[in-house]
């Protein structure tokens, strides 16, 4: 069973669903398997057509329209009234989930058409139409990928008995990405540390960073799109 859940950034929810005893049942839910897609191309003084660079994803519009059954007319407007709280525009970007019997995907979005009467199907029953749109096309899994790595773990105590185990360099470990588009990383290293350093065995691109990080103190290295940092 096909479900959605939208939690803005006040962590109001608004969910429905296909089954057809949910109080607000999806009647279309688009967007979810397409997004635009842009062709980067550039064409010459007299060339015939054009030369191909490459082709990116553009913003993912999602529209959604479901039905909501109501018994009177108050019930209807403070139902409106509530529906509108959640999907305000001027709380920015919200998540969206996705789910249905076999995964779960959600994506940021923001609200761009607010909830509105699509059409009036019968007495007690309309038609809610409204849209998002996701800047960032990519579906995400819910639950993001961690991994613990240590530089220098120790083994040498005092008094020490043989045989003796000497402090040795922290591992190696392989991140799979099982999405269909690069991903960035968020990296956290804590103190204490000098110069820390992190490399793409696959790729050989690496990344130093001259500093010392004091006991308690953590460095932040985020290489998303449009907010790629470094802080301490």
């Amino acid at each position: 069973m096909e479900r959605i859940k939208f939690i803005n950034s006040k962590n109001q929810i608004f969910t429905a669903s296909y089954d057809e005893n949910a109080r607000f049942i999806i009647n279309s839910l688009g967007g979810l398997r397409a997004a635009d897609i842009q062709i980067v191309q550039t064409s010459g003084y007299l060339q015939h057509g054009a030369t191909y660079s490459r082709s990116l994803y553009g913003v993912r519009p999602i529209p959604i329209q479901f039905y909501y059954s109501y018994a009177n007319m108050a019930a209807f407007y403070g139902t409106m009234d509530e529906i509108q709280r959640v999907f305000n525009p001027m709380l920015g970007e919200g998540i969206l989930i996705y789910e249905n019997d076999h995964h779960s995907r959600m994506i940021r979005a923001t609200v761009t058409e607010q909830p509105d009467i699509a059409s009036k199907t019968g007495l007690g029953l309309r038609v809610i139409g409204l849209e998002l749109t996701a800047h960032n096309p990519f579906f995400e899994d819910l639950i993001e990928t961690r991994v613990r790595m240590a530089d220098f773990v120790g083994g040498l105590k005092f008094p020490h008995r043989m045989p003796m185990r000497f402090g040795k360099r922290g591992d190696s470990v392989t991140i799979n990405n099982s999405g269909d588009a690069p991903a960035p990383i968020r990296c956290e290293f804590r103190g204490t540390a000098t110069n820390p350093a992190l490399k793409n065995d696959t790729t050989g691109e690496a990344l130093k960073v001259v500093a010392t990080i004091a006991a308690g103190d953590t460095l932040v290295i985020d290489t998303a799109y449009g907010l790629a940092l470094i802080h301490i």
